[in-house]
């Protein structure tokens, strides 16, 4: 393999991992959103 080739490889690996990262940020703020909503839905329901 050349060095060429796993560098263009790191590199689409740390963009999937922003991605990812940044979209595991938002999925974790819907769901303390979801939590929270829930529980003014739901009084006294433990998550």
């Amino acid at each position: 393999m050349e060095f060429k080739e796993i560098k263009n490889l790191s590199k689409k690996r740390k963009l999937s991992f922003c991605f990812l990262f940044l979209f595991g940020i938002k999925q974790l703020k819907d769901t303390v959103i979801g939590i929270e909503l829930g529980k003014n839905i739901v009084p006294g329901k433990d998550f």
